[in-house]
């Protein structure tokens, strides 16, 4: 009776060991490069960088959506037309005079072809900048809480 036991295990063992792996998820269409903030003379703007896995054979339109760093406020939009065969999408936000520091704001991605969603791409972009840095910023007009 042990011996039989001990072969059935040893069968099932082997077969959990067979069993085929999970089939890899499918990569994403759009793949972030580059995040971050520009700072400059008249304020603070978000910088992506994205990359379609994929690119469209036909014109886009890509609508990248910013999370407002000033509280109750509408998010920072940015709407570009993609050429056919277009991979890369920089994308700077209009300029910001606040942000809150050490926080990772939501940017939004999103592809359309006449009206209809193809693709959304969800990311975050942190600020976080030392202590010794917030007077520069404060010197270009940026607030930084």
């Amino acid at each position: 009776m042990i011996r039989r036991t001990l072969v059935v295990l040893l069968f099932t063992a082997l077969a959990a060991c067979a069993a085929p792996a999970p089939a890899p998820e499918a990569e994403a269409p759009v793949k972030t490069i580059a995040t971050g903030f520009r700072a400059g003379q008249d304020g603070l703007a978000y910088a992506m960088i994205f990359d379609l896995r994929a690119p469209f054979d036909t014109e886009v339109r890509a609508v990248t959506e910013f999370q407002n760093p000033v509280r109750g406020e509408p998010p920072l939009r940015v709407e570009q037309t993609l050429a056919a065969g277009q991979r890369r999408i920089a994308v700077n936000s209009p300029l910001m005079h606040e942000i809150g520091n050490h926080r990772d704001y939501a940017v939004v991605l999103t592809v359309y072809r006449d009206g209809a969603l193809l693709v959304t791409h969800r990311d975050t972009a942190r600020f976080d900048v030392e202590g010794a840095m917030v007077p520069m910023f404060i010197r270009r007009g940026i607030t930084v809480r």
